[in-house]
């Protein structure tokens, strides 16, 4: 077959686009030419410096702004990166790489678009796709010529020059952060994305930079960059909008991170500091073993409190304004996460054994044990109900009451109502859970009020049915009137409405003849023949009478009728004549 043939001068290397119809070539001279499949030039770009500016390595990529094509170029005369579209024309500034490229492959991953670039400088390093530096991948004894990976691989091979391959496998870690319902974290490496997980509102932060930490409170975001950590805030009256607050030009050095109010506080091994916007150290404690989890609980600004679990098995907790931390309670296992109910009398902790332990503060005593878990949350809402995942299985569990289990996969970070914050893989995903089983766990030990509170977070019309009708046969008036109102059921309104007018009419002793509402309710449930039963028990044959009269059962009436009440027999002989 023949093929069409042409001559160019002095090529170096080049690249096809994805879809085989644009070939870039790149040349000795420092000239980039843009072919069709036909072998027509498009166009030409032109690199300063002409033949001192080679260009030895080039690639086609994806703008992540408008996702359309742009051609990377790197050339060893001006040593940068620059990008350009099809027509030539460049995009962007140019990025300063600091040495000779010898290859630039697009490197596509989880949803993100990267560069991987190596040359002289013997490392296979890994760039954003807008050309920020992120990171090496390996680093090599001689210059790195060759590098290559699959479409969505985590593998990249490296080939240098003293003839050695290397297989590299990239892991990407979460880096995030939680507080209450809004979540912070890292996409694509150089972004910050703000998830609202009630309302799924984002919105997204480009930092141009490798991010390494995330912290969020309150209205506060902090971000760690490479050698930098940025402090943002959110707007008032705007729900998701954050503005730089401050810019600290500071490398630290830390495991973990967490923002208060006005403070960073960083953790080292032992070590905690409390840093100020303005990067001076305000304050440091040193734990008797390294912090493997900070919780912040809260507090007044520039005195919040934070919540530590130690390796070695200790709960401690500091203020920012005490220099002295307070040992709350020690287990004798390593502390792997932790979580502090809403009234912080009652601490939740998952060890290296994988058990769920649950302690009283007050005086360090063991309420519940579990087994099988790797991550607790309490419920905002509710302070008798945690959840807590392991094996593949989501526990949720009231009192101490058995749990409630549900298949599940994943790890538990925030219990808010009926909803469970779960972080699956990269991402984190809002689980909407039924709460029917601990509000029933409630009912059959006659615990009304906590079972409202429970199906106050939601639970089905059928449960709230099954509280009212509960609720009003132990006589909780108040907690059936609101679930009746829940289900708009207007006759049982009408009959606590009756009830409590009653109530009013007898003043304090109506409280004595609680047989007699019992009846009424009875009688509004069709049990006529309970109903009168419990009427004659407690003195109140004429409500039986009544009711039956009503009823139009004169013979029943009559049963209730004492014996010398000759005018009551009257009126009911003649109400039945009128109904005949």
């Amino acid at each position: 077959k023949n093929v069409q043939k042409y001559r160019v001068s002095s090529q170096v290397c080049s690249c096809w686009n994805d879809d085989g119809t644009l070939l870039a070539l790149g040349l000795a001279n420092g000239t980039i030419s843009i072919r069709n499949r036909s072998g027509d030039e498009k166009s030409k770009i032109e690199r300063p410096g002409g033949n001192q500016s080679p260009v030895w390595a080039l690639c086609w990529n994806i703008n992540r702004t408008d996702q359309a094509e742009m051609l990377c170029v790197t050339d060893w005369g001006n040593r940068t990166l620059s990008f350009h579209l099809p027509n030539g024309k460049q995009i962007r500034s140019e990025k300063p790489l600091g040495f000779n490229a010898c290859r630039i492959v697009p490197y596509r991953h989880a949803g993100g678009d990267y560069l991987l670039v190596c040359g002289s400088n013997r490392q296979c390093q890994l760039f954003s796709s807008e050309g920020y530096a992120l990171g090496p991948i390996a680093e090599c004894s001689k210059w790195v010529w060759a590098t290559a990976t699959k479409q969505n691989s985590t593998v990249v091979a490296v080939g240098s020059e003293d003839g050695t391959v290397g297989c590299h496998q990239l892991i990407f870690s979460t880096v995030h952060g939680l507080y209450k319902e809004r979540y912070a974290f890292r996409e694509h490496l150089t972004d910050v994305v703000v998830h609202h997980l009630l309302t799924e509102e984002k919105v997204r932060i480009c930092c141009r930079d490798l991010i390494k930490k995330i912290a969020i409170y309150k209205n506060r975001l902090a971000v760690q960059l490479q050698e930098k950590l940025m402090i943002y805030e959110q707007q008032e009256g705007e729900q998701l909008h954050y503005v730089i607050k401050e810019k600290i030009s500071q490398n630290f050095e830390c495991s973990l991170m967490v923002i208060c109010t006005n403070h960073i506080i960083l953790c080292h091994e032992k070590k905690l500091q409390s840093v100020n916007f303005q990067g001076v150290k305000e304050r440091e404690w040193t734990l008797d073993s390294p912090v493997r989890y900070i919780k912040i609980v809260g507090g007044p600004a520039n005195k919040e409190g934070l919540l530590l679990g130690l390796k070695n098995g200790q709960v401690s907790k500091i203020f920012l304004d005490n220099p002295f931390p307070v040992e709350l309670l020690k287990i004798s296992v390593p502390i792997r996460c932790l979580d502090l109910s809403s009234s912080r009398q009652k601490v939740a902790i998952v060890d290296d054994n994988n058990t769920c332990s649950v302690y009283q503060l007050s005086n360090s005593e063991l309420i519940s044990q579990e087994p099988h878990a790797n991550s607790v949350a309490w419920n905002i809402h509710c302070e008798d109900m945690l959840c807590f995942s392991g094996q593949n299985w989501l526990n949720i569990k009231a009192s101490n009451f058995p749990c409630h289990q549900q298949k599940f996969q994943g790890y538990v970070v925030g219990f808010y109502g009926a909803k469970i914050f779960c972080l699956q893989g990269y991402s984190m995903t809002t689980l909407q859970v039924p709460l029917s089983a601990p509000m029933y766990q409630y009912l059959d030990r006659k615990l009304y009020r906590e079972a409202y509170e429970v199906a106050c977070m939601g639970v089905t019309e059928a449960d709230w049915s099954q509280l009212a009708h509960e609720s009003v046969n132990a006589l909780e008036l108040d907690i059936a009137t609101q679930a009746f109102q829940r289900i708009q059921d207007y006759k049982y309104l009408e009959l606590m409405e009756s009830i409590a007018n009653q109530k009013r009419l007898g003043g304090p002793q109506a409280n004595i003849n609680h047989n007699v509402f019992i009846g009424d309710i009875l009688a509004w449930q069709g049990k006529f023949n309970e109903a009168a039963r419990l009427y004659r028990k407690c003195g109140r044959s004429d409500k039986a009478v009544a009711l039956f009269t009503d009823l139009r059962l004169f013979d029943q009436a009559q049963e209730y009728l004492s014996g010398d009440s000759t005018t009551e027999r009257m009126n009911i002989l003649k109400k039945r004549a009128d109904w005949a």
